[in-house]
């Protein structure tokens, strides 16, 4: 309690600490979770808590509120308001993502804008930026800004610094920079358009000084830098046709050289034209004609038909007459190149390939671009390849034994070609092999046909695979021995079965020999094996019906009806003679089971020979059989336990149990034994009194009974299949001269008893009421005031050893008597009334019988006071019981 007080307090105070979260692990404690007040406070938390976040939602302290809405929902899933906190949380999360977005695109287009020149902009950009960011940034991004704008002018100065002082190169690098650093600028931009104004009308005058002294390479180089340097300027818009006619005079200074032949320094003058120059559409088609003819003049080991071709076609476009003379020699290349294909392709027709290849060889070695003869000559590769392939294939079929396989490769090499010659070896060889297999295969078949073992054949025809193993007459030599040795294989299956006297294996065998005959039936040799069969079995039924197993007779005969036409043999006599010895020993068993039943075991015996010798597989018999062989066995067990009764009680006592229900032809052997076991115990651990009328009891005669589990191996006085302990409590007898005899009850090792509810230890009293463990009720009986002995009784449906009552007789003396009789006050009720009838004990295992009439014990006749030995059984009048040990 005081715990508990102290974590209400600590959550209390963490609470108005604004510890909102300490507070809910404290509430959370199972200490003071159900707790009333708790859960109150717990309900202030999370008010508490739903207020914070929503603060720090308008705050855009996102990460928080998202952590405390995750901790609310975990500790109550159902909350209200959570839902509606969770969408303004996404709402907020989303619109602060999308103006992060934002403002991140605009700074980088301004660190674009600016790095591309493009100020202008790049300010517009910046007063975006205003109030976005903080204002050190945008101090920050201003400086930048200014910083690039003051050296975009610096770089102008210096322009026009160098273009003062000539310096060319220097003015045209920074006109560059400057463009780079301020390139929107209309202001910047006049300024250096003005710069550019003159140094363009230096170019112009070079321009057409170099055209006025007929250097027009010169010029267009002049021309080419000026157009480079400056390719936006308006000036170049007025100096267009003057590129023009630069290129036209350069294109016909190439073709000058090309009609006087001198290809080479045509070619020289058109590649040293600059790029602008060469873009135009007359001086691009010379050069381009030139580098065709130049290609077409040097590729000497390309196919000469395809160079007259294209040069041919370029002769016509440019009428150049110094290109007949390389006209002419190309034809008489073209000309040598085809009679070269003509004799290869005549050889190679002929099959003189050797002869082709080598053709095919040297016009590749001397025009490796030839796509013709390099076609023929890998077309009969490729021949020579598929030939060695089927020559491989048919030496590796003739390794493996296939010989129809390899027959086949080499029938499509022996017509000549690659190979052809040694085709034709083998394909002697594989005749060979054939005509060979073929021999030994028909001599083997007519040794079959003549009854030799077909495992010797398949013997042979494992050797014979080792030369063909693809001959069809082989594999039907190997089909036909296997189908004798299954035949025979089976034959003797049913004779072992008929030995055996296994109906159901027999006809099996029977059935799969029929049916693999399938639609064509049985052939004509199995026939006669069948034949043969038919009549040793019907030899067979007819010893076995003369040695006395006419059902094993019936059970075959009735499943040969199906096969008796292909057996040829008579089965309805065999049936007849088997049906008559049946019914004789079914009649004989039959009276044979009722003399067992009649106790008449030797009457039994004689008609069991009897039936035996007719019919001894007949299921009644084999019944009468079994039942007199296990009343002889349980005759013999019974003889053994006799035996041990005087040696080995508990022994004895365990062979009678595992018997199991007594033999009815042996219940008085039985009834003998179980009286010879009980009669050589003692009564010193108890015993059970057996009242006819009364039932059953428990009977002590020591001062001290344990009580307990009936489980385990060491079972207490009194075992009881209850949740107790093994030896839960015991009952104590004390006697004293003052006190006299008082009996109470000691828990074994701190057990739980009581004894009316309350403290076990006071002495026991008539009526009393004693619990075991909470589960086992015993009442506590003194019937009699004239006697200390003491009935109790086990209630609620216990029991111990088959009974709910205990007599617990006192030692020493007659005043410990148990009163068998009528009335109140006795321990044992029966119907009758008789003189006084007690049982007392002299001490310990000792037991008495006092009777003032006449009683007998065993059949033996006694008057008054007599003692009892184990298993002794006792009539007073007609009040009897027995006496049996445990």
């Amino acid at each position: 309690m005081f715990n508990h007080l102290i974590q209400l307090l600590r959550a209390r105070r963490a609470f108005r600490a604004g510890r909102l979260e300490a507070a809910l692990s404290l509430l959370e404690d199972p200490l003071v979770r159900d707790d009333r007040r708790a859960q109150q406070l717990k309900r202030k938390v999370f008010g508490a808590m739903l207020t914070r976040v929503s603060k720090r939602i308008e705050a855009c302290h996102l990460t928080s509120a998202e952590r405390d809405l995750e901790l609310l929902r975990r500790l109550d899933p159902d909350l209200p308001r959570c839902d509606e906190l969770a969408a303004r949380l996404a709402v907020v999360r989303r619109t602060t993502h999308e103006q992060s977005e934002h403002e991140e695109q605009l700074r980088r287009g301004f660190e674009t804008a600016l790095e591309e020149g493009r100020l202008h902009e790049a300010r517009q950009l910046l007063v975006g930026l205003e109030g976005r960011i903080d204002d050190a940034t945008i101090e920050a991004l201003r400086t930048k800004l200014g910083e690039r704008r003051l050296a975009a002018s610096e770089v102008l100065r210096q322009v026009r610094d160098h273009l003062d002082g000539g310096r060319e190169r220097e003015a045209r690098e920074g006109m560059e920079r400057a463009r780079r650093l301020c390139a929107d600028s209309m202001a910047f931009r006049d300024r250096l358009l003005g710069l550019s104004a003159a140094w363009a009308k230096e170019r112009w005058d070079q321009v057409q000084s170099a055209l006025a002294a007929g250097c027009t390479l010169d010029a267009a180089r002049a021309l080419a830098d000026w157009w480079d340097s400056e390719p936006d300027s308006e000036d170049l818009q007025e100096a267009r046709d003057l590129l023009v006619c630069v290129a036209d005079r350069l294109a016909a200074q190439a073709r000058g050289l090309a009609e006087k032949g001198h290809f080479d320094q045509a070619m020289q003058l058109v590649c040293q034209a600059p790029p602008v120059v060469s873009k135009i559409n007359a001086l691009r088609r010379v050069r381009e004609q030139l580098e065709q003819i130049d290609t077409l003049l040097a590729s000497k080991d390309e196919d000469p038909r395809i160079r007259l071709q294209g040069l041919t076609r370029l002769r016509a476009e440019t009428a150049w007459k110094k290109l007949d003379l390389h006209l002419e020699e190309l034809h008489r290349l073209a000309d040598e190149l085809e009679a070269s294909l003509k004799r290869a392709r005549e050889a190679l027709s002929g099959g003189d390939t050797q002869g082709g290849k080598e053709l095919l060889d040297q016009l590749l070695t001397r025009w490796p671009g030839c796509e013709e003869a390099r076609a023929a000559l890998e077309g009969l590769l490729a021949d020579q390849r598929e030939r060695a392939q089927q020559l491989e294939a048919a030496r590796a079929a003739l390794r493996d034994g296939l010989l129809l396989e390899a027959q086949r490769h080499l029938f499509r090499l022996v017509n000549g070609g690659y190979g052809s010659e040694e085709a034709r070896s083998l394909l002697r060889d594989v005749e060979r092999l054939r005509g060979k297999v073929s021999r030994e295969v028909a001599r083997l078949a007519a040794r079959l046909a003549a009854g030799i073992d077909p495992d010797e054949v398949l013997a042979h025809v494992v050797k014979l695979r080792r030369s063909q193993s693809d001959s069809p007459e082989l594999a039907d030599l190997e089909a036909a021995a296997l189908r004798r040795r299954k035949t025979e294989e089976r034959e003797q299956a049913v004779r072992a079965s008929l030995e055996a006297r296994d109906p159901a294996q027999c006809l099996q065998a029977l059935r799969d020999w029929v049916a693999d005959g399938g639609e064509g039936g049985i052939a004509a040799e199995e026939r006669r094996r069948l034949v043969a069969l038919g009549s040793d079995i019907d030899a067979v039924l007819r010893r076995e019906i003369a040695r006395g197993y006419p059902a094993f007779v019936r059970e075959i005969a009735n499943g040969l009806r199906t096969w008796q036409s292909n057996l040829e043999i008579d089965l309805e006599p065999l049936l007849a003679t088997a049906k008559d010895r049946i019914a004789k020993a079914r009649d004989l068993a039959e009276r044979g089971l009722e003399a067992l039943d009649a106790k008449r075991s030797s009457q039994a015996d004689a008609l069991l020979e009897e039936a035996r010798e007719i019919a001894r597989d007949e299921p009644r018999v084999l019944r009468l059989a079994h039942r007199l062989k296990s009343v002889e066995r349980d005759r013999r067990e019974l003889e053994r336990a006799f035996e041990l009764a005087d040696s080995d009680r508990v022994a004895a006592r365990d062979r009678l149990a595992s018997m199991g229900p007594t033999p009815r032809p042996l219940g008085s052997l039985v009834l003998e034994v179980r009286d010879r076991i009980e009669r050589s115990g003692h009564l010193e651990d108890g015993c059970i009194l057996e009242v006819e009328e009364a039932g059953e009891f428990l009977l002590f005669t020591d001062d001290r009974i344990c009580v307990g589990n009936a489980t385990g191996r060491n079972f207490p006085h009194v075992p009881v299949l209850a949740r107790i302990k093994p030896h839960h409590a015991t009952l104590v007898r004390s006697v004293s001269f003052h006190g006299g005899v008082n009996d109470h009850i000691e828990s074994v090792n701190g057990n739980r008893v009581t004894v009316n509810g309350g403290d076990p230890r006071t002495s026991l009293k008539h009526g009393d009421k004693l619990l075991l463990g909470d589960v086992l009720p015993l009442t506590y009986l003194r019937p009699c005031p004239r006697s200390a002995s003491v009935l109790m009784r086990i209630e609620k449906g216990f029991e111990s050893r088959g009974s709910t009552r205990i007599l617990w007789i006192k030692q020493g003396g007659k005043d410990g008597r148990v009163l068998i009789g009528r009335g109140k006050e006795v321990h044992i009720r029966v119907r009758e009334t008789e003189p006084e009838l007690y049982l007392w004990s002299p001490g310990r295992g000792a037991l008495h019988v006092s009777f003032a009439g006449a009683g007998e014990i065993d059949g033996i006749s006694f008057t008054g006071d007599r003692p009892l030995a184990p298993g002794a059984t006792v009539a007073c009048g007609s009040i009897r019981f027995r006496v049996r040990p445990f």
